[in-house]
């Protein structure tokens, strides 16, 4: 029997299981708010900033704010925070429906704003009724970023609006009662939702009241996939 020298090929065929991360969106309504309950919705976190006390109400399908009592004339703003937390949002879509009085008067220095923010806890999207002065009547603000959009000081002592604000792969737009007033664009996930109900603690300020009628929040919520690939490994000899 002749006999030569060879290599040998030997075929080991092991399973193996790889797992990728990837996104998968599902769009979800993480924050939604009529105010049609007998008492604020369990899911509101409430927090102050300079503030003892506050007065509110839950009525007609809203929530009105009628006194926040600073806790000194130190000059600035004093301010009841309601606030959520959920997964983080790519694309999103807010729908806010706010109200003010300021008894028939100037002085009063009052806002109400709606800020998402990241896990940082930076402000990323804003958007409120800002009546700053006690000179001047209010006006709708808003911030995308780093850049910001202040319109013009002369809405009516009492009213109310809806602000809407969507974001489509990283661009977002601000409406006011359905009008584009602000756009930009920023990717940074959304972790949080807040409203603030603020008074102007200044010797010379008033406060009428604000409010909210709704508040709603949707979004893609990425979350990871796990996918299985079977191969084999071929082990030569």
């Amino acid at each position: 029997m002749k006999h030569t020298t060879k290599y040998l090929a030997a075929l080991l065929a092991v399973c193996f299981a790889v797992t990728a991360s990837g996104p998968a969106v599902n769009a979800e309504t993480v924050v939604y708010d009529h105010f049609d309950a007998a008492e604020l919705d369990s899911a509101w976190t409430v927090s102050f900033d300079r503030v003892q006390g506050w007065t509110y109400s839950l009525s007609l399908s809203s929530l009105f704010v009628s006194d926040i009592e600073y806790d000194s004339l130190h000059g600035g703003w004093s301010s009841v925070i309601l606030s959520q937390d959920f997964d983080s949002l790519a694309d999103l879509s807010v729908l806010l429906t706010l109200g003010w009085e300021s008894n028939g008067v100037n002085s009063a220095m009052q806002n109400v704003m709606m800020t998402l923010r990241d896990t940082t806890g930076d402000d990323i999207i804003w958007a409120l009724y800002h009546d700053a002065w006690d000179q001047n009547r209010g006006r709708i603000s808003a911030g995308i970023g780093e850049t910001m959009y202040s319109g013009p000081n002369n809405l009516p002592h009492a009213g109310q609006g809806t602000i809407e604000i969507e974001r489509n792969a990283g661009t977002v737009t601000i409406y006011w009662e359905g009008v584009e007033i602000f756009a930009g664009t920023v990717n940074t996930p959304i972790d949080r939702l807040e409203l603030w109900f603020m008074v102007g603690a200044w010797p010379t300020a008033t406060f009428g009241e604000l409010s909210v009628d709704l508040i709603s929040c949707e979004g893609t919520v990425h979350t990871p996939v796990r996918k299985t690939t079977w191969g084999s490994i071929r082990a030569m000899q």
